[in-house]
């Protein structure tokens, strides 16, 4: 829907009014943000478990779906939104759509990794390289296994190397 900018304020509709909720705290609104799954979830000022939760924000006024402290987290939380990672970057993201990719299969080992990860492949791989999902290389390297204890716990990006041919890209994931 779009609203001339002197109506805005006017075209407002409430969807929810807080009910008096306290899981020990009052679960007021706060923060909103926009899930993976389309919907989008608000947080309270206070500590609190519970999450509000517009199910369907494609929707007009009360049709949204809100629902008040609806979604019940494992731990409290105050202040703030928890982390909506995006686990859905692939073999398209744009860095890798540039360039030619032959996607022979390969895989990266032990995923999650603590200390080395490994290459597993049925064609030769002549180099392998390491990169933060900024893009930056940190690491490159002809043989494997391949010394991952200093880089920070995240996700990393493995590209395989035949002949200086990009043959696959992996995503694999450091912890400690």
């Amino acid at each position: 829907m779009t609203v001339d900018p002197e109506f805005f304020f006017d075209s407002k509709e409430t969807v929810g009014i807080y009910d008096g909720f306290t899981a020990p705290f009052p679960t007021n609104f706060w923060l909103m943000q926009k899930a993976p799954d389309d919907k989008i979830y608000m947080s309270s000022r206070n500590s609190s478990q519970y999450m509000h939760v517009i199910h369907n924000p494609d929707a007009r006024g009360i049709d949204c779906d809100f629902i008040q402290h609806d979604y019940k987290l494992p731990t409290t939380n105050a202040f703030a939104m928890p982390y909506f990672p995006n686990y859905r970057l692939g073999a398209d993201s744009t860095w890798v759509a540039a360039q030619e990719v032959e996607e022979i299969d390969f895989t990266v080992y032990p995923n999650p990794a603590t200390n080395e990860i490994r290459i597993k492949s049925s064609h030769t791989i002549s180099e392998v390289k390491i990169y933060n999902t900024s893009m930056q290389l940190l690491r490159t390297s002809k043989e494997t296994p391949i010394d991952v204890s200093n880089i920070k716990p995240g996700i990393y990006i493995c590209e395989a190397y035949n002949n200086s041919r990009l043959i696959g890209v992996q995503k694999f994931v450091v912890i400690k």
